[in-house]
């Protein structure tokens, strides 16, 4: 399959697919738990939710066994983990079975927020009984009555799988190195160690004896100032020891050379 990697969960108990799709590892039920272990690590399973017929005392065919099945609490939490945690598309599968409705709600409600999955419906007649969190992906049973036209659907996604993969490694190819990038610091501005005058103010007397006053510059006062502490030659050091480049504004440069 070009779906890589490949998350499959099944309740058919032939062997099918795990015998024509190369590279899975089976899960069987005894050990269905070990799904969510694959699932982290990314490598592909075919996960048997109904046993298998290679190990017939595993498979699900009577009403007892239905109803021990869905008593199991790994099974349980299985179902819990992959409806909470990923995008589950149902194929060839009627959603009937009320506990797994009863899960896919229950994970709907713990995710209130953003909500859990989305999930997908692949079906053939609308099913308004479905979660809100169940999209429905309508196909026409042409020109075949079984599954075989759901199967489309499959070409779909492995269609836009390889092609985001394509768009990644092209965007990955653009990635600039390590070496090629410089790193920079910035001083706003420097005030070294001394007494600094921020403003010249002028007075004086009009023609018609009023006192005026004129200021040039910003006037800041000791206590408008954000600090009275200098720090330039911390500043300064911290940029040209750990910084490829030191950028001062010209206006500085002066109280500098002082």
């Amino acid at each position: 399959t070009d779906i890589q990697p490949c998350f499959i969960l099944t309740t058919n108990v032939d062997e099918s697919l795990e015998n024509n799709i190369p590279g899975v590892t089976v899960v069987q039920r005894s050990d269905i738990e070990r799904c969510i272990h694959l699932l982290r690590k990314q490598q592909s399973f075919v996960g048997k939710l109904h046993g298998s017929i290679s190990s017939i005392k595993t498979t699900v065919f009577t009403s007892d066994d239905y109803t021990t099945l869905i008593g199991e609490s790994q099974y349980l939490n299985l179902l819990k983990h992959i409806f909470g945690e990923t995008t589950v598309v149902f194929l060839g599968y009627s959603l009937g079975d009320q506990y797994v409705l009863d899960t896919l709600q229950s994970s709907a409600e713990q995710h209130g927020i953003f909500g859990d999955g989305p999930h997908f419906a692949v079906i053939s007649d609308d099913d308004l009984s479905l979660p809100t969190s169940v999209r429905q992906i309508r196909y026409l049973p042409e020109p075949h009555l079984d599954h075989r036209s759901a199967m489309q659907i499959l070409d779909t996604i492995r269609h836009y799988h390889v092609s985001d993969q394509q768009i990644i490694s092209q965007e990955a190819q653009k990635v600039v190195t390590l070496h090629e990038l410089t790193s920079a610091y910035f001083i706003s501005d420097i005030y070294p160690v001394g007494t600094w005058t921020t403003s010249q103010t002028l007075d004086t007397t009009g023609v018609d004896g009023e006192s005026r006053q004129v200021i040039v510059g910003q006037g800041f006062t000791d206590l408008e100032m954000p600090s009275r502490i200098s720090n330039p030659m911390h500043d300064l050091i911290v940029g040209l020891i750990c910084f490829d480049v030191l950028y001062l504004p010209l206006s500085s440069l002066s109280r500098l050379r002082d």
